[in-house]
Parts: C-alpha cells; sequence; structure tokens
C-alpha cells in the first residue's frame, strides 16, 4: 500500500520527534524505486510521493529536500526513509520514562484499530472485505491507516500539556503498540506499571487482547501524569479535541502486569521485553561473488568515438531516470509552508530558520550511496557520510551531529551480514 506505508513514515518520524518535547519544523524524504521502466513501479512512485506529500503537506511541515533513486534492485522492495528535524530548548527535552508510584498512565490520541496486526501473513491470503466496526473479523492490510489532521492536533496538544508541565514521561505509538510503549515506559522508570487493557478506546469490535497490545494505529501517545495533574490534563486534551484515557498507573513493584477485563494477560519484568530480548550471534561471510562483482569494471564498457555517437550518449544520459529532472516529485511537497525555508531546491541540502529574531538556522542533508556500498560496504558507507557533511558545509553550515537509517536484505543471510558489519564499521 504504497500511500498509506509511505504517509505513515512521516507520521511516525513526526511522532518521535514530538515525543522529545520539541516542535517539528520540517521532514525530508530518501526513496528508492525499482527500474522507471517496469510494470508496477509508476503505481508505487505515485502512491508513495502521495503520501509523502500528502501526510506533510497537511501538517503544515515543508519537504526541504531529500533524493529519489531508480534501479532494478529496489524491484518489489522500494524504500521510504522519513526525517523530521524538530526545535526545542534543552530545558523542555522530555523522556520516555514510567517513575513515581501511583503515577497515572494516559493513553491520547487516535482510538485503536485492527490496522498494523499480523505482518505479511494477513495479506497473503485473502482479499480486504467488511466493516472494521462491524462483527466480522476484517483482514487488514499490515500498514497502518495514518490521519495526518489528527496528528496536527496531536502536535499543538502535545506541546501546550509540555508548556503546562503536565508531563512527567511520554512516549509515542510506533511499532509494536502498546506492548513496546509500556515496556519501554516501564523499563525505563523506577517501578513497575499496571495496565487495563480493556480501558483502552478502540475503533473495532471483538478486538483480542493480544491485538490491542499489537495494533499499531497510528496517531497515538502514551503519558505519565500525576494524580494531581490528571484533570488539567484531560482538560488540555478536550480544548484540542483529543481523546485521553486513564489506562493504569505505576506501581511499586518491578513486573509489567497487563489485565483484560479483570484476567491477567500479561505479568512479566519490564526490561524482559524492552531490552533484554535474545541476542543473534549470526554467521558472518563475505559473499563469494564479490570479487567478481569488483572485477567487472566499466574497462569493458563501448566509448562513443564520434560526434553523433557523443551526442547519443549525451541524449541518453539527459534522458536516465537517475539523471533527469525531479520537479514532477518536489512540486508534490510544500517546499515553504511556515514561511521560514531558506534552501529547499537546486541545493546540496535544505535549509531552514529557527529563530526569527537571531536569523538562526540549520542546515539538513540526507545522502546514500547504494552503488558504491555493494562494491564495497565499509567505504561505500564512510562516502556517504562524507558527501552528506559536505552538502552541509557547501550552505555555510558546520556540520554537528550526524544519524542513520540503514536498509538491508536478510540478517539471516551470511552474505548480507558482512554488508551490515562493513557499513557499521564504516560510518562509526
Amino acid at each position: 500500500e504504497p500511500y498509506q506505508g509511505a504517509a505513515t513514515g512521516v507520521g511516525g518520524i513526526v511522532r518521535d520527534i514530538m515525543a522529545m518535547g520539541a516542535r517539528p519544523i520540517a521532514v525530508m524524504d530518501q526513496l528508492r524505486f525499482g527500474a522507471a521502466d517496469a510494470a508496477d513501479t509508476r503505481r508505487v512512485v505515485d502512491g508513495v510521493v502521495r503520501g509523502v506529500g500528502g501526510y506533510g503537506n497537511s501538517l503544515g511541515l515543508p519537504n526541504i529536500g531529500g533524493e529519489t533513486v531508480f534501479d532494478p534492485s529496489y524491484q518489489g522492495n522500494p524504500l521510504v526513509n522519513a526525517l523530521c528535524a524538530g526545535v526545542m530548548r534543552v530545558e523542555d527535552l522530555h523522556l520516555a520514562f514510567a517513575s513515581g508510584t501511583g503515577n497515572k498512565i494516559i493513553l491520547f490520541g487516535a482510538r485503536t484499530g485492527l490496522d498494523g496486526i499480523g505482518g505479511v501473513s494477513v495479506l497473503a491470503s485473502d482479499t480486504f472485505s467488511g466493516d472494521e466496526s462491524g462483527t466480522g473479523r476484517k483482514k487488514l492490510p499490515s500498514v497502518q491507516v495514518g490521519d495526518p489532521f489528527t496528528e496536527k492536533v496531536l502536535i499543538e496538544c502535545c506541546l501546550e500539556l509540555y508548556a503546562a508541565k503536565l508531563v512527567v514521561g511520554i512516549q509515542d505509538l510506533g511499532g509494536a503498540g502498546l506492548s513496546c510503549a509500556t515496556s519501554e515506559l516501564a523499563a525505563a522508570g523506577d517501578g513497575g506499571m499496571r495496565i487495563e487493557l480493556d480501558q483502552v478506546p478502540m475503533r473495532a469490535t471483538g478486538m483480542t487482547p493480544a491485538e490491542v497490545l499489537s495494533s499499531e494505529s497510528q496517531e497515538r501517545m502514551c503519558a505519565v501524569v500525576t494524580p494531581e495533574n490528571v484533570d488539567a490534563f484531560m482538560a488540555v486534551c478536550r480544548k484540542w479535541d483529543t481523546l485521553a484515557t486513564v489506562i493504569g498507573e505505576v506501581t511499586d513493584g518491578d513486573r509489567l502486569i497487563v489485565t483484560w477485563h479483570g484476567e491477567t494477560v500479561v505479568d512479566v519484568p519490564p526490561r524482559t521485553v524492552a531490552h533484554e530480548g535474545p541476542v543473534y550471534e549470526r554467521p558472518v561471510r563475505r559473499p563469494d561473488e564479490q570479487d567478481a562483482l569488483i572485477a567487472d569494471s566499466t574497462d569493458k564498457l563501448t566509448r562513443p568515438k564520434t560526434g553523433d555517437e557523443l551526442r547519443a550518449t549525451l541524449l541518453q544520459m539527459l534522458a536516465s531516470p537517475q539523471l533527469c529532472s525531479r520537479k514532477w516529485i518536489t512540486e508534490q511537497y510544500d517546499r515553504y509552508v511556515r514561511g521560514n525555508t531558506v534552501l529547499a531546491e537546486h541545493a546540496d541540502a535544505g535549509v531552514i530558520r529557527i529563530d526569527e529574531q537571531t536569523g538562526r538556522g540549520i542546515a539538513l542533508a540526507t545522502d546514500a550511496s547504494g552503488r558504491y556500498t555493494k562494491l564495497d560496504p565499509y567505504t561505500g558507507a564512510q562516502l556517504a557520510l562524507a558527501e552528506a557533511y559536505r552538502n552541509v558545509a557547501t550552505t555555510g553550515a558546520t556540520p554537528k551531529a550526524v544519524t542513520n537509517c540503514l536498509n538491508f536484505g536478510s540478517p539471516e543471510d551470511p552474505g548480507v551480514m558482512w554488508q551490515f558489519q562493513q557499513a557499521v564499521r564504516g560510518l562509526a
């Protein structure tokens, strides 16, 4: 589902910024598609670009840059990597932890549904039919269904809650839904947690405890609030027409206990869920074909020898999907909403103003070098980082920090594990 898949990528990264106490101010995207002339590429490109633009534009966040690459290796496995930048004062930093016995756990934002459950097994065997709110079980896609207008309101609601100092700890709900949010909050705190799962507002009937715990419905946040601040917290949520429900509290034990209509369905030390999972020692082996891949150099390629051949080569390059204009993509994104965008196109990096009085701004660049990394994962990762560093520097900005979003094949393949190992070493 290209549209919703891309849209929820933007929505999820924006909530990561919100959960830190910051206001999101800009987004970027790195897109990878199969061959431009492949049968399904047009559908996928159209859906992804509309998804990125539809969600980001609706949030009022400028898209200030990115990359789009076409290559047969991405056929059937397109990549959508989203970046979001936010601003905050250091003293406004919020973290994900549940501390203080008796503090309440409040779930706020959208209702919990059946989307994001089951992975590809849901998609493999049947068509989608029925009504999620009906009594029949509906096979929903594993892609979450996002609502950017709900998230826009959630952003403003969160910022007002932070300003009023009504939040002890906070976590967004993304992958694995409540099961992840509650275990991570409890694991980072100084006690335990008790959750009454049947108190979770649901938009589907007949949901099981496992479905409620693992649902990845979008636009949801989980906050830890002191009892004396619950009423004020709820008042802010009502102001922004944001649904908020007390679903549990921090306890003085060391267990995460989840009940369903009085029956205990989970009783575990939270760290065993959040941090102490199994560690796999995967076999690592340099692929046998790596030497042949490197030896297959450009020496075998013919060079244009006449003026006509040179002209034909130039025209072929200009028409290549790798070199042609990306304007048909970037025109679908709002680059100048909020009025702080300095650079967003025809530039090596995006630049956005963060302070109108001082004129201070930040520069952002996203880069990757898939072909170089295929040839030499160690050096290819370094080249990607170096390119992003240079692109920020060319705007006049001083590079300050780096993050990464790494995409590899199956870790069960020793050759892929070798690529991953070498790339991480290269970045480090």
